[in-house]
């Protein structure tokens, strides 16, 4: 509480500690329920949206579902005084990691090659549909909160000066970080639209020969790199962040690990990718990347179900600590082999 009023400045604009949590916590609820209302293809489409899986539904998730057709996913509650509190909750196949980005049409025409076709390294198309899909569901995702936030800017009571400072400060930053992530968004629906999908987008694959019980699908903005050297301070707004797509998956007694970057970002991520696509303790880099940076993945249950319980503790409260992370807060967040690699049954 002394943190949030620290933050929106003078306390004279407060009503009491009750009251506040209160307010916010109604807000938190109200502002969950927005859903776009067209297809974010890359040339603009007017259709609805369905409900497209991030992660391939009738390979990846049928491939890590146990005996119900269900797969694990971290699920819980974020509360915006009290903290984080998280589990692995089992999800049907159908509904696990879908969001309403695209059309019917635009999402069986955009992913045909990568959800008809077995993966293989050497296909760029592939690669690109991959982190493709990264970036649409990334874009998806500050889209809603950016919309949520402007919905409640326009029904606010401008007379309450908690409402005004909260919405106005909160709306503010998801309007530019969908705006920096929409220029990424460009890059991405160009090559979609033209096929020249290496012209400004640079693809890496490592091939595992283990099948790791995990899928992974995201695009996000990796604060250091595992030898805890700066990637994004964060510091100027209008400077877009370095972004990396990673898409994680077993397939055929393997598992590939993809990453995406910019071209224009490319002198920024050199040593990270290096690590990822090099270093021998990909276990760790992998589980370190996943807890720390990304919520769009899924776990095979009986698998986590196997992992001891103090190391299942330690995973989740790692999980819950980078929720909220900043530069100097990132890197006070320690990652420990003998804690938190997910990995270590296999």
């Amino acid at each position: 509480m002394d943190k949030f009023k620290k933050y929106f400045g003078d306390k004279s604009i407060f009503k009491s500690d009750e009251e506040i949590k209160k307010n916010t916590e109604r807000l938190f609820k109200e502002i969950k329920n927005i859903f776009p209302t067209k297809c974010i293809y890359a040339n603009g489409c007017d259709k609805k949206p369905i409900n497209s899986h991030s992660i391939q539904s009738s390979r990846t998730l049928k491939a890590l579902s146990n005996n119900k057709n269900k797969v694990g996913l971290f699920s819980g509650s974020v509360d915006p005084f009290e903290g984080v509190s998280f589990q692995v909750k089992e999800v049907g196949i159908n509904k696990a990691t879908t969001f309403l980005g695209l059309c019917s049409e635009h999402d069986n025409k955009t992913f045909e090659p990568i959800e008809k076709k077995d993966f293989s390294p050497d296909d760029l198309e592939q690669l690109f549909k991959y982190c493709y899909r990264t970036v649409l569901r990334q874009y998806y995702v500050l889209n809603q909160i950016d919309l949520r936030w402007r919905k409640k800017v326009n029904e606010m009571d401008k007379k309450d000066d908690f409402k005004v400072v909260l919405f106005l400060s909160n709306s503010y930053m998801a309007y530019i970080n969908l705006f920096n992530f929409s220029k990424i968004k460009n890059v991405f629906d160009l090559a979609e639209l033209t096929g020249n999908f290496d012209r400004d987008i640079i693809f890496n694959v490592r091939e595992l020969d283990e099948v790791l019980p995990i899928a992974v699908s995201s695009a996000f903005t990796p604060t250091y790199d595992f030898k805890n050297n700066l990637i994004n301070d964060y510091k100027d707004r209008n400077v877009v962040p370095i972004h990396v797509c990673l898409t994680v998956f077993p397939e055929n007694n393997k598992t590939y690990v993809i990453l995406g970057h910019l071209k224009h970002q490319d002198k920024a991520l050199v040593s990270y990718v290096n690590q990822f696509m090099k270093e021998p303790d990909i276990y760790d880099i992998l589980s370190e990347t996943i807890f720390r940076h990304i919520e769009n993945f899924v776990i095979n249950p009986d698998y986590w179900n196997s992992i001891s319980k103090d190391r299942k503790e330690n995973i989740i409260k790692f999980f819950e600590q980078t929720l909220h992370r900043d530069v100097e807060r990132d890197k006070k967040i320690v990652y420990k082999s003998d804690k938190h690699n997910l990995f270590q049954q296999i």
